[in-house]
């Protein structure tokens, strides 16, 4: 066995032997090319993304220094890149902590020339200061963030926002803070809380947040399985998250 070979080996078994990644309904492709490890595929959720992504990272393989990540989360829905567009769009302009944020937006299929600011359309000018300046880019279900924001909860809440879309496959974040500084595990945390009030299926003010050096621990109680699935999801959500450990309990809700 050559060692391209080893490595690949090495990085299946590392995401076999986690029980959160079911590798039978979202096959992962791995390969190397030049000292990159390539994964590639289509997984059920954001969970299995980014928890397949972070093994790897972690693990140090003979020859590899980078890791390219190919995944795309398998859709609610099949929708068009404008209709992700447009829903994305009236999301933010509906939501009080973008009210003073440009926002341009665009389909990179859509010819640039059409369009202004660069093959950006304005959806909303900011009229006083300080502010941020969004740019959405929509290509094959993948929402593209650029631009400036005033705090690590507007880089993030629109992230999560960018993952609710149904019909949203892959969020590329490259949004900065601006005045930039060194992102703190307490703005972490009060990103998260911020989302979960934010999302309408969550009920919020059940779930108790505690995190050290980017691990992330959820506690608490929610009603479904599924609901403490979509904490968890959120909480993957803040892409510079090292781990989160879902320690909610599913039980019916006091009433």
């Amino acid at each position: 066995m050559n060692q391209q070979d080893e490595v690949i080996k090495q990085a299946r078994a590392l995401l076999e032997h986690d029980e959160r990644i079911n590798l039978h309904p979202s096959p992962i492709e791995i390969s190397v090319c030049e000292g990159s490890l390539i994964i590639k595929g289509e997984v059920e959720n954001l969970t299995t993304k980014r928890r397949a992504l972070q093994l790897l990272r972690n693990k140090s393989m003979t020859g590899i220094n980078k890791l390219i990540d190919q995944l795309m989360v398998k859709p609610a829905e099949h929708r068009g890149d404008g209709a992700l567009r447009d829903a994305l769009c009236q999301a933010l302009l509906a939501d009080s902590t973008f009210h003073n944020c440009t926002l341009l937006a665009r389909v990179k299929t859509r010819a640039a020339q059409e369009l202004e600011q660069g093959g950006f359309e304005t959806w909303q000018q900011a009229d006083r200061e300080p502010s941020g300046l969004i740019k959405i880019s929509i290509a094959a279900g993948t929402v593209g963030l650029e631009g400036k924001v005033p705090t690590p909860s507007h880089k993030h809440l629109i992230e999560a926002m960018s993952w609710w879309l149904r019909g949203s496959r892959n969020v590329e974040n490259k949004l900065e803070v601006d005045p930039a500084r060194e992102e703190t595990d307490g703005e972490l945390s009060d990103a998260l809380r911020l989302i979960l009030e934010k999302d309408r299926f969550v009920e919020a003010d059940q779930i108790r947040i505690d995190i050290q050096n980017r691990v992330m621990t959820l506690y608490g109680f929610v009603a479904t399985r599924e609901e403490k699935e979509r904490v968890e999801a959120n909480a993957w959500s803040l892409s510079s998250i090292a781990e989160v450990i879902n320690q909610i309990e599913v039980r019916k809700l006091e009433v």
